[in-house]
């Protein structure tokens, strides 16, 4: 961690990642099949020989950061590979989420402009916005929308889904 001027820096980073426990997951047509321990995986496959379309071997591991800002500053979010949440969030806000995705809650009244892109995932939203800006090539989505009055938000995501919803209500 560390901190200069307005800038407040969380790093943090997994250390023998490479010797943490792998789940495995099969995917068979539209099934998806998942073994805890490389020795299930293997029982498997000798008993089921090539019946699988696809494999995966991922760590499986969620972390939660919750992060308080004070009301209406500029602040920037970067994930590598983690999904981010935005919920109850009044200021101008940019998020680059590299392997992870966004998912967003916002008001749309309370909105000025909202940017949204991604090269390799989809953007999904139940907000009723006009698209002013929409570009759409090769694997590479980018939407722009001025809804109502606010800050601005931008989300971008190189290879998972951004999410824009309404706020569940409370």
């Amino acid at each position: 961690n560390s901190e200069s001027g307005n800038v407040i820096s969380i790093r943090s980073e997994i250390k023998d990642m490479k010797n943490l426990p792998r789940r495995y997951v099969v995917t068979r047509g539209e099934q998806k099949i998942v073994f805890k321990d490389k020795s299930d995986f293997k029982k498997y496959q000798t008993e089921n020989p090539g019946a699988y379309n696809s494999l995966s071997m991922n760590v499986e591991i969620e972390i939660v950061l919750e992060v308080k800002v004070p009301k209406n500053m500029d602040t920037r979010v970067e994930s590598v590979y983690g999904m981010v949440e935005i919920t109850d969030f009044t200021g101008p806000l940019t998020v680059d989420a590299t392997y992870g995705g966004v998912d967003a809650a916002l008001q749309e009244v309370s909105t000025g402009e909202l940017i949204a892109e991604t090269n390799y995932g989809q953007i999904y939203t139940n907000l009723n916005l006009k698209f002013i800006g929409n570009k759409e090539e090769d694997f590479h989505t980018y939407v722009s929308a001025k809804p109502g009055k606010g800050p601005r938000y931008s989300f971008e995501s190189k290879y998972g889904n951004v999410y824009i919803r309404k706020p569940e209500a409370k």
